[in-house]
């Protein structure tokens, strides 16, 4: 698939940020990362995934034992995962919201629902089966939808923006797993960002558990031996996506970050 280079402040389509996310994500893929997210979740079999993006994800995911219902809000990237998912030979439908409350043991290995996360409102016993874990590995958009989430107009945006649009969403997937995850379920949050050295790792870890304690609330255990940080072998800038405006990153390391919070 071919992919443009975006000028800087030009705002992506829903479909420019799905062919641009695939690179990234097939990067990520070939270096191993959704494998090494993949392995934290232990013996989980029924996972949920906010997000699956081109679906690479989802492929470590089925191929560690797991069936995943995905919501994915961009029709776009619906589409390519699909098609990488029945390449790489696993059976993947599409389904809607009303499959949450009638799940079958011989599901598919993948079933995708269209939609919004922040839209979509799970009741208590709404879900047939509950689930292991929630994921959300990550996480982006298309700027628009990130302006809609922020209420904020494009024009306004100055470069946090893409960061802000994930903790929003991290919050919604600790909001939600208290309705769908079974007892001691995880919610496993993974993340971009930069460290200015790994001396500072401690540190960065500290941090991210009192941030996300902070989102999850009460309801989950969020520890430092559930927390980490991996080095990226390469810039994570494979492709061309583009958040509109950028502020300058002081960093010298890119890093994954992940999380699990505990269900209580």
């Amino acid at each position: 698939m071919s992919s443009a280079k975006f000028s800087l402040g030009k705002p992506m389509t829903a479909e420019q940020y799905a062919q641009e996310w695939e690179i990234n994500s097939k990067s990520f893929s070939n270096e191993g990362y959704y494998r090494w997210m993949a392995e934290q979740l232990g013996a989980a079999t029924k996972v949920l995934e906010i997000g699956c993006g081109s679906g690479n994800g989802t492929i470590a995911l089925v191929k560690s034992g797991c069936k995943v219902v995905v919501i994915e809000p961009n029709r776009p990237m619906i589409d390519i995962a699909i098609k990488n998912l029945k390449g790489s030979g696993y059976d993947a439908v599409e389904v809607d919201l009303q499959y949450l409350a009638a799940q079958e043991n011989d599901a598919p290995s993948v079933s995708i629902i269209h939609g919004d996360v922040f839209s979509l409102e799970f009741a208590e016993g709404s879900v047939k089966a509950k689930f292991d874990a929630v994921v959300c590995w990550l996480v982006g958009s298309e700027p628009e939808r990130q302006a809609e989430h922020l209420s904020k107009k494009l024009e306004d945006f100055d470069g946090p923006e893409a960061a802000e649009y994930r903790e929003l969403i991290h919050a919604r997937c600790y909001k939600i797993g208290e309705s769908l995850l079974k007892k001691s379920g995880v919610v496993h949050l993974v993340d971009r960002g930069g460290i200015r050295s790994w001396s500072d790792k401690d540190d960065a870890r500290d941090s991210l558990v009192t941030q996300h304690q902070e989102l999850a609330g009460d309801a989950y255990d969020v520890s430092r031996s559930n927390t980490f940080l991996r080095k990226l072998h390469s810039d994570m800038r494979t492709s061309h996506i583009n958040y509109i405006a950028e502020q300058a990153a002081a960093s010298a390391i890119t890093v994954f970050s992940s999380v699990k919070g505990v269900l209580r």
